[in-house]
Parts: structure tokens; sequence; C-alpha cells
């Protein structure tokens, strides 16, 4: 880790620019501020919403957000499913995504999740690595996607 002062925190919208700059570099394009302002603010009012960065010397370097989901048999204990993972390039490597990680993990036993899920390609084997050095099984079952084409153009 870096002898900057390093933290984890919860994203704000002055946070953004810096978030945008991180999708870039992992999608390869551009993101909307004005459409990401937007759904940041409705996704900060939802408490089954957590969205945490990692800064670095006060500059945003990495991010996680986790969705709270409810089950509806067993003991009905909820899970958390992990997105939009994310460390900037030049910090990989350095504990800044294992400590992102384990505060989002903290986050769902605050809520009493039974597990915690996440989906990443297949092909990105540093990231599988990178999860399974995390106690993150690959368990048998096999992720899905399906994308939809807009009906509001």
């Amino acid at each position: 880790m870096e002898d900057t002062v390093v933290q984890i925190v919860a994203v704000t919208e002055q946070d953004l620019p810096d978030l945008a700059e991180l999708y870039r570099q992992f999608r390869g394009e551009e993101s909307s501020l004005a459409h990401m302002l937007e759904a940041f603010r409705r996704l900060n009012h939802d408490t089954n919403y957590t969205i945490l960065g990692v800064k670095s010397g006060g500059k945003l370097v990495g991010s996680v957000m986790g969705i709270l989901c409810e089950e509806l048999y067993g003991q009905c204990r909820s899970f958390m499913v992990v997105e939009d993972m994310i460390v900037d390039e030049a910090h990989r490597r350095k504990g800044f995504g294992s400590l992102l990680m384990r505060a989002i993990e903290e986050r769902a036993l605050l809520q009493n999740c039974s597990y915690l899920m996440l989906v990443t390609d297949s092909s990105r084997r540093d990231a599988l690595a990178f999860y399974k050095s995390l106690g993150y099984d690959p368990h048998e079952y096999r992720g899905f996607k399906k994308y939809l084409e807009s009906v509001a153009k």
C-alpha cells in the first residue's frame, strides 16, 4: 500500500468525475456525468444500495457497489450482489481492491446477509484469481446475461 492516506468512504456526488474515469478505463467508453448524477441521487437514497470508494491521497482510485436482495425461502435472509468493482489501473495489485471487498463484506454482515454473489467475465483471469484469493468460490452455477434494447430512444 502507498504511504499516502488511504480511506474507505461512501462515494459522493463530488467523486462522480473520478468514478466516470475509472469506468472509462475498464469499459472503454465515456459516461454521461448528467446521467450518472441522476442515477447516483436515486441510488444514494435507496437503502438497498451501498456505493463505496477507496481514496488514496484524497483521490478516488476504486469503487464497488453492493445491492441488498431478499430471499423468500428458508430463513428468509438477505444476500448481497456485488457489482461495478473497479480499481484504477495504476493502483492495482496494491491492496485497494481487497480493502473495498472487505468493506462491502462488512456491510453485508451488518445487514444479516447469508452470502455475497458476483459475476465477472470468465476471460478475466486476473479478476478470477483476485476473487478466489478472497475466498469467493466459482461454484457450480453458471451466470447468464441478456442485453435488452431500450424502448425509449
